[in-house]
């Protein structure tokens, strides 16, 4: 399988190496990209894939086919704000309704 994903090194995206891993895929990598632009160019020209949440994949610029994989995964993000008191109304809005949602 010919890769063009990303372009991290295995440390930085965990998630996906372990995926590959466990699945036994080998990548034959010709060339990565650092770009999320650049990768989705390259994808949408048939050079190779990207794992991308589904809401860039489906809501992007680029001709894409996106694909879910076997398994879902997930990427952790963290929301922060230097001071919840002091913050604005929409701040506060916002973290509100980040920490009311239900996954």
């Amino acid at each position: 399988m010919v890769g063009a994903f990303k372009g991290y090194p295995e440390d930085e995206v965990p998630i996906f190496y372990e995926f590959i891993k466990n699945h036994g895929i080998k990548l034959n990598q010709i060339m990565t990209v650092d770009n999320d632009y650049g990768n989705l160019s390259m994808v949408s020209q048939n050079m190779g894939f990207g794992v991308y949440p589904k809401m860039i994949a489906e809501n992007g610029r680029f001709p894409v086919k996106a694909i879910s994989l076997d398994e879902p995964t997930y990427t952790p993000i963290s929301i922060g704000i230097r001071s919840y008191e002091k913050g604005s109304l929409a701040a506060r809005a916002f973290v509100d309704h980040v920490l009311g949602m239900k996954l």
